[in-house]
């Protein structure tokens, strides 16, 4: 095996893919500490906390079965890959979405009865903007996970245009409007960008790499 043509190629698309994770996922509190102060830093971090944790739980469900996918394509069976993906899929989005709802509601409850924990984390309204948004990635998170598997990383352009658009939103509407404005960049950026976009990729990559297999 040479390293240069089995895994350079896929490994500097997953560092630059790395590197834009600052503008994915870290961008939010430091922003609201600049224009809106510790506190709501504060509940910005706790409650992105629990939206990433909430997305690492589901996502145990596809990462777990990663070396069965690269079987499975090694084998060339995409028919039980599709399958097997899918089947598996289903449920880590099927865990998210009930976490999601579950999680909010607790939120909810908290606000509701005025619980002193509930200072500590950002209101429902935003707090469900950010837990939405985080349904919605799970798309593209179980996508990637399905296309690495065949040893290539189609997602770099995802990474950058989601990275980028992402960035500029959360300061743009954060600065602005706080949680509420970044919460709603977040939103905007998943429902425009992340799943049409990760959608066309994933549609595009598997067609072309399973020609054979869809004629």
């Amino acid at each position: 095996m040479c390293w240069r043509e089995e895994i350079w190629p896929m490994q500097w698309r997953l560092a630059i893919c790395g590197g834009m994770n600052y503008f994915m996922y870290s961008l939010y509190t430091p922003i609201l500490f600049y224009y809106h102060g510790p506190v709501i830093a504060g509940q910005m971090g706790m409650t992105w906390h629990l939206v990433i944790a909430l997305g690492s739980l589901a996502m145990a469900w596809v990462t777990t079965k990663a070396p069965r996918f690269g079987i499975l394509v090694a084998q060339k069976n995409y028919a039980e890959l599709d399958r097997f993906f899918f089947r598996t899929a289903g449920i880590s989005m099927g865990v998210i979405s009930l976490g999601a709802v579950v999680l909010w509601l607790l939120i909810f409850g908290l606000n509701y009865f005025q619980h002193p924990l509930a200072q500590r984390i950002l209101s429902p309204l935003p707090f469900g903007m950010f837990i939405a948004g985080a349904v919605l990635g799970q798309i593209a998170q179980c996508q990637a996970a399905y296309l690495r598997a065949h040893k290539q990383e189609p997602f770099l352009v995802y990474n950058i245009v989601y990275g980028i658009t992402n960035g500029i939103l959360v300061w743009w509407l954060g600065s602005r409007f706080g949680a509420l404005g970044a919460s709603a960049g977040y939103l905007l950026v998943m429902s425009l960008v992340s799943v049409p976009l990760g959608s066309y990729i994933w549609i595009k990559c598997r067609k072309k790499w399973h020609a054979d297999e869809l004629r």
